[in-house]
């Protein structure tokens, strides 16, 4: 069951060094792979810096600040629980040997059994299975594609570019919009690269995408732009509340509170939206053709389900999968009235007519 590295060529996205694999969720050279793997699980709260947290890690500067080294590690899409290293399976058994534990409810719930509260874990407490070999390999591939893929790299070559100009000169309108529209396009070609979009027929893929760019773009795009740090921009802020406007600006920075805080559980969510065969909120202008396959995009869509629901047991217990996944539903309702919002934009809707038009032709060419 141990992980198999994915070959690449590109270079470690902690140090920057020369990189041949992708180790535990990200991009990382050898030494970067090792010193997570010593580390990730018992030194982050022992490592401290002394710079307040802003080192620059590079090949040359890696082993001056160990708190900023493991920091950036989590920053990128490292995942502790993808070491599956003999010490990390022993506490994945001893987490499913303590799912009788009381959960801890509000105070007026305290004295409620916990089955009156959350029938599913009594249906799947007895269902002690993982993630199968099969299904490893699945979640590594998808994790690999999001990474090379998603846009994250793009965002943040472009933060390096803008803060190379003097200030007054960051963050145009004209430059920003043309990044926004690029980064959603590179989310949605994402998908391109997943070989269960692929295997679907061509008029099948063009509906879906249509049906949930919306909905994929305001997660996927969002969680990007987080991940690069350009929301905390107070200057791309600015230039994206001139397109968008500041309400919608502020609903995008609450959005995000309302994310799962496991990086890789928010990637599947991405995922099974972009199969999901689900007609939201807001309806389009364009004539909605049924899907001519609408059973095999179901399956797939209940395969990545799957793999996000032991991926939750297997790092979680029963109890807190069912509350995370109560959480994501949440999540989705806000993200819902979110689009309802930014869809009366104009600029938003050239934006979204931008994407598909060039995914469609980005989807033919390939």
């Amino acid at each position: 069951m141990e992980q198999q590295p994915t070959t690449t060529s590109q270079a470690c996205k902690i140090c920057s060094a020369p990189a041949n694999f992708t180790n535990f969720g990200a991009i990382s050279c050898s030494s970067c792979k090792m010193f997570f793997k010593r580390n990730a699980e018992s030194k982050q709260d022992s490592f401290q810096c002394d710079l307040k947290n802003k080192c620059d890690i590079n090949i040359h500067s890696r082993r001056a600040c160990p708190a900023c080294r493991l920091k950036k590690c989590f920053a990128v899409g490292m995942q502790i629980e993808l070491i599956r290293g003999s010490r990390l399976r022993k506490n994945v058994k001893r987490r499913h040997n303590t799912d009788n534990i009381e959960l801890k409810l509000p105070n007026w719930k305290q004295n409620t059994n916990l089955s009156s509260q959350l029938p599913t874990v009594n249906l799947l407490r007895s269902d002690q299975s993982t993630l199968t070999t099969n299904q490893w390999t699945l979640l590594s591939n998808l994790l690999h594609c999001y990474d090379e893929y998603s846009g994250v790299e793009n965002a943040l070559q472009f933060r390096h570019e803008q803060r190379c100009f003097p200030l007054r000169l960051r963050y145009k309108l004209t430059s920003t919009t043309e990044f926004v529209t690029l980064n959603m396009t590179r989310m949605q070609q994402m998908f391109e690269k997943n070989d269960d979009f692929r295997s679907i027929r061509c008029c099948d893929r063009s509906i879906l995408l249509r049906n949930t760019v919306k909905n994929t773009e305001c997660i996927g795009a969002t969680f990007a732009l987080y991940q690069a740090g350009l929301l905390h921009d107070p200057l791309f802020y600015q230039t994206t509340a001139t397109i968008f406007g500041v309400d919608i600006m502020l609903k995008i920075l609450h959005l995000i509170e309302s994310f799962d805080s496991d990086a890789t559980f928010v990637k599947l969510v991405l995922v099974i939206i972009a199969f999901s065969t689900t007609k939201y909120t807001v309806y389009p202008d364009w004539a909605c053709n049924e899907l001519t396959d609408s059973k095999r995009i179901l399956q797939i869509h209940d395969s990545y389900l799957e793999i996000a629901w032991k991926y939750m047991v297997y790092k979680y217990t029963y109890q807190q999968a069912v509350l995370r996944f109560c959480h994501l539903l949440k999540c989705l309702l806000r993200v819902n009235r979110t689009i309802v919002e930014v869809d009366q934009i104009r600029e938003y809707k050239n934006i979204i007519e931008t994407v598909v038009e060039q995914t469609n032709k980005f989807s033919i060419n390939n």
